[in-house]
């Protein structure tokens, strides 16, 4: 009776075994369906992000421009490449794309260097433009000649498109061994000059265009005479370095007297200047003040060199200057600008202090 009575059906050690062992046993296979879970995921992840079973995506994904024409091409890869590597066939496509173009880089820098913008020229000369700039030998003369007849073409359109149109010229001419490009632009300019009715045939047409200057026409002459003044400039600085180079390697003198050849390419400019100075000078010109300034404008800049090739010539300029100065018809403005071109002829193509104070009152003197 002392004894206590146990349970008949509780046996404490035998029912934790079995709880342990029943815990045990659920962590084993928890862990077995997670170990297949996570292999799932992963087979998934690669089927999804590396494999290609369909023909398309459901999204498209994006491909560099370069890997685009790789991709298609091996289709049967079922792996999808980012990486911009070049085949043959892309190259081949980006050198036609380049060769399509206006012009690349460095022709439009070289095109921009002289103050043109990058579609100035027609597109169909693009090509030859190019090659001129790059290397005039490559180019038959037939080519050179249609070069220079675009170029004075574009000259004449605009007073601004005398000096970039005058650089590229250059550009060219110290380029080319021979002479067929500048002898054809002094063809060309010849050419011109035996057009000029058709330069001048708006100038006629009305006493408000001759005042104002403001004519296509009167537009396009002094265009054209502002092309010849940037011409005459470097091709003397052409010829004088070209003289020198070729003395100093010669005798070692630094002698500047022009070839025969020189001479007469500068000596053809000269006269062509000189006579469409006398036409400025002469009505209906005369009461254009566009014309007048652009002869100004000429004068002051080449006009002592001019004086230098042919004196005689530059007398009759000057006689002529004389003469529209006292005829009553001129305005007071035009009458002003050839007593300063006189004046500017006398005192050696150098005005004094008071004469520039005179002529350009607002003119401010550096006193330093």
């Amino acid at each position: 009776m002392n004894q206590e009575a146990r349970s008949p059906g509780l046996n404490m050690e035998h029912g934790f075994v079995k709880k342990i062992e029943h815990n045990q046993h659920l962590r084993q296979q928890q862990f077995k369906d997670d170990s297949v879970k996570r292999q799932e995921a992963a087979k998934l992840v690669r089927r999804v992000g590396f494999q290609n079973k369909t023909p398309k995506p459901s999204m498209e994904l994006y491909r560099p421009p370069t890997s685009t024409e790789m991709t298609h091409k091996s289709s049967g890869n079922h792996r999808v490449h980012f990486q911009t590597t070049h085949s043959p066939k892309s190259v081949d496509l980006k050198m036609m794309l380049q060769r399509s173009k206006s012009f690349g880089g460095t022709d439009l820098m070289e095109v921009a260097a002289v103050g043109f913008e990058r579609d100035s020229f027609p597109l169909e000369y693009h090509g030859i433009i190019k090659r001129a700039l790059h290397d005039p030998n490559s180019l038959p003369s037939r080519q050179l000649m249609e070069v220079v007849r675009v170029i004075c073409s574009k000259a004449v359109e605009s007073l601004q498109n005398a000096q970039p149109a005058a650089q590229m010229c250059f550009t060219i001419i110290e380029k080319e061994k021979g002479n067929t490009f500048l002898e054809s632009l002094l063809n060309s300019c010849r050419e011109w000059y035996n057009e000029k009715d058709k330069l001048l045939r708006n100038s006629i047409s009305g006493t408000n265009i001759l005042v104002s200057g403001n004519g296509a026409g009167s537009k396009r002459w002094t265009a054209y005479v502002s092309f010849l003044m940037e011409l005459y400039l470097r091709l003397k600085s052409h010829h004088r370095t070209v003289t020198l180079a070729n003395n100093a390697e010669s005798t070692g003198s630094n002698t500047t007297a022009q070839t025969p050849a020189a001479a007469n390419q500068t000596l053809t400019l000269s006269v062509l200047i000189f006579e469409c100075c006398q036409i400025i000078l002469k009505p209906p010109s005369l009461n254009n003040v566009a014309e007048i300034e652009c002869l100004r404008s000429l004068l002051s800049t080449i006009g002592r060199q001019l004086e230098s090739d042919s004196l005689q010539r530059m007398q009759q300029i000057i006689a002529l200057m004389r003469d529209a100065f006292i005829d009553p018809s001129i305005s007071t403005q035009i009458r002003k600008t050839l007593l300063e071109l006189v004046e500017l002829h006398a005192s050696q193509w150098q005005l004094d202090l008071p004469q520039t104070m005179y002529y350009f009152p607002y003119t401010t003197l550096d006193r330093n």
